[in-house]
């Protein structure tokens, strides 16, 4: 899949002109001109033409212009849409986000990772539990997903590497994740 810039991935959806025209038509039944606009925002007058026309590049000019015209964004949000992703995730990374979400709910659940937590232990919670079963590749799973957790990004677990090659995970104080 080729990778998609800002100036490919926006290609005037159809919901941004919808919100577009929502505003366009909010800011003429108030009798406010672009110049209004221009003031109230300190957006310029080409950007609120692209926000009307559904253009604008991000969520927060939409959010500036509705503001200014007091617009609730329940009602301003309230468009025809189809919820789904642009492309479908492939079969093997949905069931490694099914198995992140087993383990996330491990950890909410039975409070795992409160204590030094290896691969090994997160596995067999989650075949005990029958959330999933044993294969051979589950473990390499497991620890793909928790080094994952342990990344910048991520960063609410962490590890040390013991007894050879193994890691031991652990959640983060929370005054650590904060950082």
């Amino acid at each position: 899949m080729e990778k998609k810039t800002r100036k490919t991935f926006n290609r005037n959806p159809e919901y941004t002109k919808q919100i577009g025209k929502k505003l366009r038509l909010r800011r003429r039944s108030l009798g406010y001109t672009l110049g209004n606009m221009v003031h109230m925002t300190e957006i310029s007058e080409n950007t609120c033409r692209d926000i009307e026309k559904g253009r604008a590049s991000g969520i927060d000019y939409y959010l500036e212009y509705a503001k200014a015209l007091e617009y609730p964004l329940p009602e301003l949000f309230d468009i025809d849409i189809v919820y789904k992703p642009r492309h479908y995730l492939p079969d093997e990374d949905l069931e490694k986000a099914s198995i992140a979400r087993k383990i996330m709910h491990l950890k909410n659940e039975k409070s795992l990772f409160k204590e030094r937590t290896y691969v090994h232990q997160v596995k067999t919670m989650l075949v005990k539990e029958n959330l999933v079963k044993d294969n051979d590749s589950l473990s390499s799973t497991i620890s793909g997903i928790l080094l994952n957790w342990c990344s910048k990004e991520e960063g609410f677990l962490k590890k040390k590497k013991v007894e050879g090659n193994n890691n031991v995970y652990w959640l983060m104080d929370e005054e650590e994740e904060e950082d």
